[in-house]
């Protein structure tokens, strides 16, 4: 996303948005559209927050502290725990700090206990936050755009896009995906920067400039870039995405499948609490808390809406998309009254285990068909993958 008046800058942007796997979707959509409509608004720490935090952002399901190395992102995990996951700036200069910029009319006030003298008023709040040069003719902005955090790398003419690095602490994982997407797994959800667009703009055209993510195996992060003019401005752009909190009750969210249309699926393992949206096919009935269940969430294409939910008793090991958008889903099970449609009978096992393969339909409503497949040591599910010869093929289980 664009703001007035930054021409020049390496854009990463960073957005939170909370899916909820029960009934109450239709209010959390409200909700989220409500909180979107808010001004996101960056405090100073006047001693409201522990001194590691030099501005702190509030607003709506996103909570940040920033600090002299970095930002620490408080990501909804579970009720009684929320993931911590810190953003850290790698080789930055001693002298850059974050100051705000844009001062608001508006102030924050703590009026904590009935002792006033330790009550904490007037302080001031900011539109964005500059680390002014980061590195040699470098800044990075933070700033709201819609109810999503957002941050830009701001080169000047010369600056050396190589001396950006980044890692994130508390992730479970950091990867690059056959897009080149940046994929950063945390409990209980995603967060998904897209291949970064880069260009340059030379007497008002717009010229296109090769980018990419650079993932170092200790989970360093930088860019790539084609040959580009360094003596004129540049925008490095990665494509906004989102990150998702399914539900307290979804402990993996590890495989992810986009549609034609930009519809995100995603299947994870989590408890039998996790609650199937209204009107979505139910495959785990009589399910308890202490069940096993893969989860398979369809979200739009920007993460704001939860299109279906639902769960089966099992552990997912892979999920596709074919090009009617019909979700595809490989995995393990146990359960004795696995849902089964159009499918082969079901087939011995060992120890009654079994691997499946279930298709959902696109709006979630119906099961096309579910099928147990027999167990071998020989045999197991694998990732699934669309070939672009058949689009009806499934590939999920390897002898």
């Amino acid at each position: 996303m664009k703001r007035l008046g930054r021409v020049s800058r390496l854009l990463c942007s960073l957005s939170f948005v909370i899916a909820f796997g029960s009934s109450g979707a239709a209010f959390a959509s409200d909700a989220r559209s409500g909180i979107a409509r808010l001004p996101m608004i960056f405090e100073a720490n006047r001693g409201q927050a522990p001194s590691r935090a030099l501005y702190l952002l509030r607003s709506g399901l996103t909570a940040a502290e920033f600090q002299k190395d970095g930002v620490l992102l408080q990501v909804p995990g579970r009720e009684e725990s929320p993931t911590q996951l810190k953003m850290r700036l790698l080789g930055t200069l001693d002298s850059a700090t974050p100051t705000g910029e844009g001062e608001m009319e508006g102030r924050s006030n703590y009026l904590i206990g009935n002792d006033s003298s330790r009550w904490i008023r007037g302080v001031p709040n900011f539109r964005e936050l500059q680390y002014q040069r980061l590195y040699p003719g470098i800044d990075l902005v933070f700033y709201g755009n819609q109810g999503s955090l957002e941050h830009d790398f701001e080169l000047l003419p010369g600056a050396d896009p190589d001396r950006i690095a980044f890692r994130f602490d508390g992730a479970e994982s950091v990867s690059l995906d056959a897009k080149s997407d940046l994929n950063i797994k945390f409990v209980g959800g995603n967060i998904l920067f897209s291949r970064p667009v880069a260009y340059q703009v030379v007497n008002g055209v717009r010229h296109e400039v090769r980018a990419a993510f650079v993932l170092s195996n200790n989970g360093t992060v930088g860019f790539r870039l084609g040959s580009y003019d360094r003596a004129k401005k540049l925008v490095i752009d990665p494509v906004l995405t989102f990150s998702t909190y399914i539900s307290p009750y979804a402990s993996t969210g590890d495989h992810i499948a986009t549609d034609a249309q930009g519809n995100n699926y995603i299947a994870g393992f989590g408890s039998g609490a996790f609650t199937a949206t209204p009107g979505a096919f139910v495959g785990c009935t009589g399910c308890s808390a202490n069940t096993g269940v893969t989860f398979i969430s369809k979200l739009s294409a920007d993460g704001s809406n939860l299109i279906y939910s639902t769960t089966v008793i099992g552990q997912p090991t892979g999920i596709a998309v074919d090009k009617s958008g019909n979700a595809l889903i490989s995995g393990w099970t146990s359960a004795s009254n696995f849902p089964t449609k159009n499918g082969q009978p079901i087939a011995q096992g060992i120890n009654g285990t079994f691997g499946f393969l279930i298709s959902l339909s696109a709006d979630g409503s119906s099961l096309n068909y579910g099928t147990l497949l027999a167990a071998r040591r020989s045999l197991r599910p694998l990732p699934l993958r669309m070939p672009k010869r058949s689009p009806s093929t499934r590939q999920g289980m390897r002898t």
